[in-house]
């Protein structure tokens, strides 16, 4: 039993140690956004997104002094979290009997082209979605055992997934309509409590108990741009097309708590389809562990006819293992390569002037990360200008966003220029007074 735990361990581990061996060193944007951030509580940077997604970075705090931001070390550590996560998802499978199709369907999982992609990047996706496991284990434990230390684990780990991402409160809402009244009590009761370090966290510093999820909610709602259902549905089918099927069986069939989580899926699918602006296919994460386990159940159901589903399985799930290492080799063949990347270069250029306060329209939080100064949006340079005082601005005029700039208008001096192999180029000016002509 104990070596199943093993494999089930390795079989998530391994991929993700791969990947992480020939990442390139260029990280995607989000993930400077959380380095940023754990900067400048370590090493007390300016540059700061507070309304970002908490438990990620504040995870990311103890392991990033410990290793000193040493970015293989952070990303194994969430890549062991991924795994153990993985392990926990096989015990819950182990309810049903046939341990080989538990490995296929575990092995798939792991192999999925959204894991491939996310699962070592410094994103809080597959964070929020292995605490969602480990939550879902503690819930189905106090089922069976009614013991307070599972209820108690269950809302532990709901809250800390809801930390991660918010729209896990969907998992929340749906596993408390399935318990009986005195546990609901309990549950709302021990979720409140294991929330008042974030509420404290907000009225300390902000002086409102959910400032921060009141901001970022308005920051994705003006920042983000509409993208049509139809990606949704593409992202859907490539990457959980395989799983689709266990949603035909009928919910009042099974146990209380597999209900909750089919009501889990539902509720994400709708929320994902029509209240999120974007349709970003990790998104998707959010429902993978909990339609594995939905469809174990469905195999479970379907007697005679295992072997051709999963066999179908197996096919739709190729699918998506294709996609996710087209990604993955587009990734590290183009734009993760650090001495092509245009950003990396200029960043790297200014930290020679020890800048403390920058302009740009390109990959902002990378430039703080590298540069370690406060840097701001030029969304309007006539108006930053005068009232931030930068000491240099760093402009792609084609691969940036568009802002509008005319460096003729400023008394400002070109220092540095790089085209890359794809032509995008970047300039670097020093800004020599504030005067706008």
């Amino acid at each position: 039993m104990k070596n199943d735990y093993v494999y089930v361990f390795l079989i998530s581990f391994i991929p993700q140690l791969i990947i992480l061996l020939l990442s390139p060193p260029i990280l995607f944007w989000d993930e400077y956004s959380y380095l940023d951030n754990v900067k400048h509580v370590l090493l007390n940077i300016p540059y700061f997104e507070y309304y970002r997604f908490p438990l990620l970075w504040w995870i990311l705090i103890p392991i990033s002094y410990i290793t000193n931001f040493n970015i293989f070390f952070i990303k194994l550590f969430l890549i062991f979290i991924f795994s153990l996560s993985t392990v926990f998802l096989y015990k819950i499978l182990e309810e049903y009997d046939n341990k080989y199709i538990n490995y296929i369907l575990i092995l798939f999982y792991s192999l999925n082209g959204l894991f491939l992609i996310w699962a070592s990047r410094i994103y809080p996706d597959v964070l929020a979605s292995s605490l969602l496991i480990f939550s879902i284990y503690f819930y189905i434990k106090y089922f069976k055992d009614n013991k307070e230390r599972n209820l108690i684990l269950y809302s532990l780990f709901s809250i800390l997934s809801i930390l991660s991402k918010y729209e896990y409160g969907l998992w929340l809402i749906s596993s408390i309509i399935f318990l009986k009244n005195k546990d609901k009590l309990k549950t709302i009761l021990y979720s409140f409590l294991f929330l008042i370090p974030y509420f404290l966290y907000n009225l300390i510093l902000y002086h409102n108990p959910i400032f921060i999820f009141i901001k970022q909610a308005e920051i994705v709602y003006t920042y983000t741009s509409y993208q049509p259902l139809s990606l949704f549905l593409f992202n859907l089918f490539i990457f959980s097309s395989a799983y689709l099927f266990s949603l035909l069986q009928n919910p009042k069939k099974i146990e209380n708590y597999n209900r909750s989580i089919y009501l889990y899926i539902i509720l994400s699918i709708i929320f994902l389809a029509f209240f999120v602006k974007a349709k970003d296919a990790r998104y998707i994460l959010m429902i993978l562990p909990t339609f594995l386990i939905l469809t174990r159940i469905f195999i479970n159901k379907i007697k005679g006819l295992q072997f051709p589903y999963l066999f179908l399985f197996s096919l739709l799930n190729i699918m998506s293992i294709y996609y996710g290492i087209a990604f993955l080799i587009n990734y590290n063949t183009n734009l993760g390569n650090t001495y092509l990347n245009y950003v990396y270069r200029a960043s790297e250029y200014l930290k020679q002037y020890n800048p403390k306060v920058i302009l740009t329209n390109v990959n902002w939080p990378m430039v703080a990360y590298y540069t370690n100064s406060q840097v701001y949006i030029m969304y309007n340079a006539t108006y930053l200008i005068q009232r931030v005082y930068p000491q240099f601005i760093i402009y792609s005029p084609n691969c940036g966003i568009p802002f509008p700039f005319n460096p003729n208008d400023y008394n400002i001096s070109l220092i540095y220029y790089y085209i890359d192999p794809k032509d995008c180029q970047i300039y670097i000016y020093r800004v020599n007074s504030y005067f706008v002509k």
